[in-house]
C-alpha cells in the first residue's frame, strides 16, 4: 500500500472512530453500557487503533525502533480495549471485574506517550500536526482515566468523555493532510515531466540532442 493510500485510508479510520467514539457517548444509557453501545464502542477503539497504525506505517515516529515499537504498543491498548468489551459482553462481567481494560489503557498511557513525544522530534508531521498525538494522550491520562475511576456519570463527565474525540478528530486529520502533499507533489512531479517533454532545449539527465 502507497504512502497516499495509507494516509487516506488511517485518516479516515481516525474519523470514523471519533464520530462512533461520539455516537456511543449518546446512545450509552446512564446506568452502564448495552449491547449496542458496546458494539459501537468496540468498532471505535478499533478504528482509532487504525488509525495509529497508520502513523506506524507512515513512519511518523522516524525510522528508528523505539518509536515505531511504541506506535505499536499505543495502536494495541486500543485494540485491547475492544477485546476486553467483548469479554465483558461473553462473560458478563462489569469493566471493573476485567483486568483487560486496566492492560489496554496501561499501553495506551505508557506506548501513546512515548510515541507522542517521538513523533514531535520527527518530519513526517509538522507544525500543529506534530502535536496532536500528544493532545490525544494527554486528554486520555489527565481528563479520561480521571473520570473513569470516579465513577461519575453525570452531564460534566459525559462531556470530557465525549470531548476525547476532539484530539482523535484533529489527530485523523492531521494523517489526512499528508495524503494530500503526496497528491500535490505528485501533480507538480507530473508537470515538470510534461514540461520536460515538451521542449527539447530541457532534455531528462543521460540523454543527448540532436544538433
Amino acid at each position: 500500500m502507497d504512502r497516499n493510500r495509507v494516509a487516506l485510508t488511517s485518516g479516515l479510520a481516525g474519523l470514523a472512530g471519533a464520530a462512533l467514539w461520539l455516537l456511543e457517548a449518546v446512545i450509552s444509557p446512564p446506568d452502564g453500557q448495552s449491547t449496542l453501545s458496546s458494539l459501537v464502542n468496540i468498532a471505535a477503539f478499533l478504528c482509532m487503533a487504525g488509525l495509529i497504525y497508520g502513523l506506524y506505517r507512515l513512519r511518523a515516529a522516524g525510522w528508528g525502533r523505539f518509536g515505531s515499537v511504541m506506535l505499536l504498543l499505543w495502536a494495541a491498548g486500543h485494540a485491547a480495549i475492544a477485546v476486553a468489551t467483548v469479554i465483558s459482553m461473553a462473560a458478563g462481567i462489569t469493566d471493573e471485574e476485567n483486568p483487560a481494560f486496566a492492560v489496554g489503557g496501561l499501553l495506551q498511557v505508557v506506548g501513546g506517550l512515548l510515541a507522542a513525544v517521538a513523533i514531535t522530534r520527527g518530519t513526517v508531521l509538522t507544525g500543529w500536526r506534530r502535536w496532536m498525538p500528544l493532545v490525544w494522550v494527554a486528554y486520555f491520562t489527565g481528563l479520561m482515566m480521571p473520570v473513569g475511576f470516579s465513577g461519575d456519570s453525570g452531564t460534566l463527565a459525559m462531556i470530557v468523555l465525549a470531548g476525547w474525540a476532539v484530539p482523535v478528530i484533529a489527530t485523523a486529520s492531521a494523517v489526512l493532510t499528508l495524503a494530500r502533499q503526496t497528491d500535490d507533489r505528485g501533480v507538480r512531479g507530473a508537470a515538470g515531466d510534461g514540461r520536460a517533454d515538451a521542449d527539447p532545449g530541457h532534455a531528462h539527465p543521460g540523454t543527448r540532442t540532436r544538433p
